[in-house]
């Protein structure tokens, strides 16, 4: 059990202490022991004295029940039981209840969280309350979802994306344990981030172990994310073809598998395909798959693979990879950008909505193990890179976990992040506080999309600003598709042919098509479409006045949206332009207005909030995040690198001014490396 027995409360100012009594057997339990002394440490730092106390278990609160299951996988057993209820006592006090260490663990964190204000919102940031007491009531935690984590998208040049593969990046593996603290703080059980080739085989491994054993120490689950053969990214490849390898490919993958089993990950997330739009030799495939299934089998590990968005009569090669599993092999269900399993409209890789993707999950669950799979971020050319605060996210991840909350089959929710700043670690931390079930009396507390974002604003006219933006964003960026022109182009939006794909959401005309062969009525539907809704977009998130008293979190939201806000302006000076210039060759009537200039203005404008968000609000240093560097990725600087200078903004104005759009103008992508032809 733990029990906690408050102190006397002196006028507005609390003064007062926890005793925590737990088991005697729970003295050598890793887990229960880092939570607690966790705990104790968020307290104390709260002005809460905290006395720990061990007591012969008399079995009457809490006992350590062993559960006789029969799994595939250590994970599958272990996750299961976490859970939590507190109940109060009648001497001031409250006592959790839990079926195994992770499960009072859990409930401690949750105490914290949800009933004393101790906000774990950041990996490197934890709001502490000023005075408080915890609030005994009747409380309840039960996951939504058996495994629930995140995926870091290593592939990407993220804040921690050198510290998980390079074992001599200085003050990395603590940077890691950070996030893997804040995981075990929101009540998460599974971390999983991308292996890619760069790695130093000679001394990532060891590396991988400390990483695999504090997480496990914590009661995170780890798995790592590879390929059978993906080209893209550095991916690590369990084979490789001629003359990279001579070895046979079972030869390659037997001996890789036994050398990775060694950093003791918990799940292989195996990429089967090449790329995302083709799958190839399914024959070849299913045999090396039965290969690696029996090694992993032998070992207690998880196999999984993941189903991307395309569509099966968009792939270039191949047909339904899912065909070939088998009913040990399970299956995350992947989808992309803001947009959730329910939406109508999803215009993203070739498609109109992701309901395949809903089909396939209601499909997949009833034969496999089945997570799905979504994101918080889309870093290429979508959100963080330009950058946006899109606060649509939190509506379609909110939906999309009720939605698979009461299908009552989905075994896992993994969540895939590109990165924290700029407010984004408002997404991952609302999605992990949601992925819990919570309930007062017995009564279970409703959820809603900005409920953790109220929690951390204190400014009543910033709530209200807040509020009012997350409507306009929803309405004009997601509902009414002005997400088509904030976005940047991405590479294949300027490339021809069968090249030009359309991954993120783009304007049906083309920038060049717009200055260089619009006809008077695609102008028109143009500025119909979206020179109107920017310019009403642009009044509904008019910012509030500048001499609003902020906390620092209110303060990082606020340049987040004002600097959303902006790109709306800058796109529509730009967008104006072209539409302007193609107007006057036509011999119609057009605005005078120097949109060039005004986008320049709007730039600098942008140019100081980033400044300001660097100096005070950046977590990690500007060489990790926003230079150029020598790193595992293919891209070689920090994934806020094209923020720095709002590289996606300068280079729309250039090839207005210039009408240079091919893809290779002022491109800071290396194409040979991101797709693998060069390292």
């Amino acid at each position: 059990m733990v029990f906690f027995s408050v102190g006397k409360i002196y006028g507005n100012n609390y003064s007062h202490s926890i005793n925590i009594i737990y088991s005697r057997t729970l003295s050598n339990d890793s887990i229960f022991q880092n939570g607690i002394r966790d705990v104790v440490s968020l307290l104390e730092k709260a002005g809460i004295q905290a006395t720990l106390n061990a007591e012969n278990n008399t079995g009457s609160y809490w006992e350590l029940q062993t559960k006789n299951l029969v799994s595939s996988s250590i994970l599958d057993t272990a996750v299961l039981y976490e859970d939590f209820s507190w109940l109060q006592t009648a001497t001031n006090g409250a006592i959790c209840k839990a079926e195994t260490p992770k499960g009072l663990v859990n409930g401690l964190y949750a105490m914290l969280q949800e009933k004393m204000g101790f906000y774990s919102y950041h990996t490197r940031n934890t709001s502490i309350p000023k005075g408080c007491k915890p609030t005994f009531v009747s409380f309840e935690g039960k996951k939504v979802f058996d495994k629930i984590g995140f995926h870091v998208h290593a592939m990407h040049p993220l804040e921690i994306t050198e510290c998980l593969l390079d074992a001599n990046f200085s003050g990395g593996l603590a940077c890691v344990k950070e996030y893997i603290d804040w995981l075990a703080r929101n009540g998460q059980n599974y971390f999983e981030f991308n292996l890619l080739e760069s790695i130093d085989r000679a001394t990532w491994l060891p590396h991988a172990k400390a990483i695999t054993d504090y997480a496990h120490q914590r009661g995170i689950f780890c798995g790592a994310d590879l390929s059978l053969h993906m080209l893209q990214q550095k991916a690590f490849q369990l084979y490789k073809s001629p003359p990279a390898s001579l070895k046979t490919k079972e030869k390659q993958l037997e001996q890789n598998a036994e050398w990775l089993i060694q950093a003791g990950f918990d799940v292989w997330n195996v990429e089967l395909s090449a790329t995302e739009f083709s799958a190839g030799d399914m024959a070849e495939k299913s045999a090396l798959l039965e290969v690696l299934q029996k090694i992993l089998s032998k070992h207690g590990v998880k196999l999984m693979s993941r189903k991307h968005v395309v569509k099966a009569d968009k792939m270039v090669s191949g047909n339904a990879e899912n065909e070939l599993l088998t009913k040990e092999h399970g299956l995350m269900i992947h989808t992309v950008m803001f947009y959730s399993l329910l939406d109508e409209h999803a215009p993203v890789y070739e498609n109109d909505n992701l309901l395949h993707m809903r089909d396939l999950l209601l499909k997949e669950m009833e034969q496999r193990e089945t997570w799905y799979f979504p994101e918080t971020a889309y870093w290429v050319t979508f959100d963080l890179s330009v950058p946006m605060l899109l606060l649509p996210y939190l509506q379609a991840r909110l939906a999309d976990i009720e939605y698979c909350d009461s299908l009552q089959k989905i075994d896992g929710h993994l969540t895939f992040t590109s990165g924290w700043e700029w407010g984004n670690w408002l997404f991952d931390w609302s999605v992990a506080r949601w992925s819990w079930n919570y309930f007062e009396y017995g009564a279970k507390l409703k959820k809603e999309p900005l409920q953790y974002a109220r929690q951390v604003i204190e400014n009543e006219a910033f709530e209200q600003y807040f509020v009012n933006v997350a409507d306009a964003q929803q309405t004009y960026i997601k509902d009414k598709d002005l997400i088509k022109v904030l976005v940047a182009q991405t590479v294949t939006d300027e490339m021809p042919g069968k090249f030009n794909i359309e991954f993120h959401p783009r304007p049906e005309y083309s920038y060049p098509y717009i200055r260089n062969d619009a006809d008077s009525s695609e102008l028109a539907a143009m500025n119909d479409k979206y020179l109107i809704p920017l310019r009403e977009f642009m009044q509904k998130c008019k910012p509030i006045e500048d001499n609003f008293t902020l906390n620092p979190m209110e303060e990082e939201l606020y340049w987040a949206l004002k600097i959303t806000g902006l790109r709306a302006q800058h796109k529509y000076s730009t967008l104006s332009y072209l539409l302007q210039h193609r107007s006057k060759e036509l011999g119609l009537p057009f605005s005078k207005e120097d949109y060039l200039l005004k986008a320049s203005l709007i730039r600098e404008e942008g140019l100081a909030i980033v400044d300001t968000m660097e100096r005070k609000f950046y977590r990690y240093p500007l060489s990790w995040v926003a230079e150029k560097r020598a790193d595992h990725t293919c891209y070689h600087f920090g994934y806020l690198y094209p923020v720095h200078q709002l590289h996606f903004w300068e280079r729309e104005e250039l090839q207005a001014t210039k009408n240079k759009y091919k893809f290779w103008y002022r491109s800071i992508w290396n194409i040979p490396r991101t797709i693998g032809l060069i390292n």
